[in-house]
């Protein structure tokens, strides 16, 4: 993938399964590991993204995460840059 995307048309881009799709009978749990794994997925695209320098702030990935109803995962992403000690 390009990294002239911004990160968050790549996020709205990528297949999260929705609570009517075929996953919903797989159970919670496949659903969830698919969701963390596109998460994930995600997150390595925003860190490869900022390398050559483009911009994409911790509040923006948060924002992204928050605004698409993944709240847990933007807790999780705070508590581990809060660790990260400031370059």
């Amino acid at each position: 993938m390009r990294l002239s995307v911004s990160p968050e048309d790549v996020f709205h881009m990528l297949p999260f399964p929705l609570t009517t799709s075929g996953v919903e009978a797989a159970g919670k749990t496949a659903k969830s590991a698919i969701v963390d794994h596109l998460i994930s997925f995600w997150m390595e695209y925003v860190v490869n993204y900022r390398s050559p320098g483009h911009e994409f702030k911790d509040d923006q990935v948060v924002n992204v995460l928050r605004e698409n109803g993944h709240e847990e995962a933007a807790k999780k992403y705070l508590h581990s840059v809060k660790d990260v000690p400031a370059s």
